[in-house]
């Protein structure tokens, strides 16, 4: 889209709960341009990941973050392919799905992941916990248990 409301906006916009404002210069203009990812950092730094090449007039191959004034790109390549889901993990780093082969010239088909610092496939995923529920409880006989991950 190239408007919110009554605002310019490229492809991506906020709405503070009163009016739209578009995050710079938005994604680039096009019909194949579009953001279909967004996770927030707990600094408040916003990435994006989608078809897109450029964000903010600057090259952003399919990710890029927004630090509440202007656009930059994650990593120095990018990804080769659209970036359909992101995650922030607990360290500061950026999980990142999508149809890509290759992240920051990195061969990581479809799942990366970056570190806090930008570089790839350097952060080990996050550490999960498990549980374990056994039904019926108390059991008698046949029995189900189920794994649950935190």
């Amino acid at each position: 889209f190239n408007r919110a409301g009554a605002t310019a906006a490229g492809n991506i916009a906020r709405w503070d709960g009163a009016a739209w404002s578009a995050l710079g210069t938005g994604m680039g203009v096009g019909f194949d341009v579009a953001v279909s990812a967004l996770a927030v950092a707990a600094d408040g730094t916003l990435y994006a990941g989608g078809t897109f090449t450029t964000a903010g007039g600057v090259a952003a191959n399919h990710v890029a973050r927004w630090n509440g004034s202007q656009w930059s790109a994650v990593g120095t390549h990018g990804t080769d392919a659209v970036v359909r889901s992101l995650a922030v993990l607990p360290t500061g780093g950026l999980a990142l799905g999508g149809s890509f082969r290759t992240a920051d010239q990195v061969y990581s088909p479809f799942v990366t992941l970056w570190d806090a610092d930008g570089a790839v496939g350097t952060e080990p995923p996050p550490a999960s916990r498990a549980s374990l529920t056994l039904g019926p409880n108390p059991a008698r006989g046949p029995a189900t248990a189920w794994a649950h991950l935190t």
